[in-house]
């Protein structure tokens, strides 16, 4: 009697199960700082609607804003987000902070970590130093997309984005205008390193470097300083000396040094400005002082 042998296969597999879903905090009922402590190091966290409050993050952690998703303060004092730890990797996505005051940092306040806004936008913030962001302690800042705009720095400087010594700020395609302060740098105020590709420093103002107060390394490529004013000088950039900037394939135009010299850039004695490629138009009430130590600016 002939015998036949069924061959067992695997059994069928049963439907894939879903990917774990990123926590969503509701606010402004639910509470975002609580989430921020609950969430893993590493973690995600997705935000709908307006957080009001204060917020410390101390691990690696991402948040990503839904449509119209804000961290607002209401004008109370303390930064929106302090981000602290050097091993602390954070990024801040499709977010709107503003709305806030501090001594330092009024929107964000970076004490040493690695931190990337995409897409997001810092406005509306006031502080002493940083009003929009203060980044110090070898703090590592980049922004792709984003924009900080219409903050204000009522001391010494940095009306949009302060940089402390041995910290890093890279702008990507961003955009830093309509800051101010009666201190250096309306739109950022740079003691450490600072990158700017293919971004706009416009219609910022200061004493002093109404686009860019820069004491340390600045270097911008197919960048534009634009529309911004000096009370004395500097009109689109203060370079202090020891500072240096280097200008590769960009535009300085229609900045003033109202009361001063160098309505494009004033270099300092002992600073050093390099321009590669870089075009000068309509800054008033002239181009670059003093001409003698800048190579190549026309007036």
């Amino acid at each position: 009697m002939a015998v036949t042998v069924g061959v067992i296969g695997p059994a069928a597999a049963g439907p894939a199960a879903a990917a774990p879903q990123d926590p969503v905090v509701h606010c402004p009922s639910q509470d975002l700082q609580t989430a921020i402590n609950s969430a893993p190091a590493g973690g995600t966290l997705r935000v709908d609607g307006t957080c009001v409050g204060n917020f410390t993050i101390a691990k690696s952690l991402t948040v990503i804003g839904g449509k119209s998703a804000a961290l607002d303060g209401g004008g109370t004092f303390n930064p929106a987000v302090t981000i602290t730890g050097s091993d602390s990797q954070v990024r801040l996505k499709s977010l709107t902070i503003t709305h806030h005051v501090a001594n330092t940092g009024g929107g964000i306040y970076n004490v040493g970590g690695v931190v990337t806004l995409d897409g997001a936008t810092v406005s509306a913030n006031a502080s002493n130093t940083g009003g929009g962001i203060y980044n110090t302690s070898g703090g590592k800042l980049t922004l792709n997309g984003s924009t900080v705009r219409d903050n204000t720095s009522a001391v010494t400087g940095g009306g949009g984005i302060y940089n402390g010594s041995g910290s890093t700020v890279a702008l990507n395609r961003s955009n830093v205008s309509h800051n101010g302060t009666p201190g250096g740098g309306g739109g950022i105020l740079n003691l450490g390193t600072l990158t700017l590709q293919d971004s706009t420093v416009g219609d910022n103002t200061a004493t002093n470097g109404g686009g860019i107060n820069n004491f340390g390394t600045a270097k911008l490529f197919r960048s534009t300083v634009q529309g911004n004013y000096a009370a004395q000088h500097g009109g689109g950039i203060f370079n202090n000396g020891g500072g240096s900037v280097t200008l590769d394939h960009s535009t300085v135009l229609e900045n003033w040094a109202i009361h001063g010299t160098g309505g494009g850039i004033n270099n300092a004695t002992g600073g050093t400005v390099a321009l590669l490629h870089s075009t000068f138009r309509q800054n008033q009430p002239n181009h670059c002082a003093p001409l003698d130590n800048i190579p190549g600016c026309n007036g």
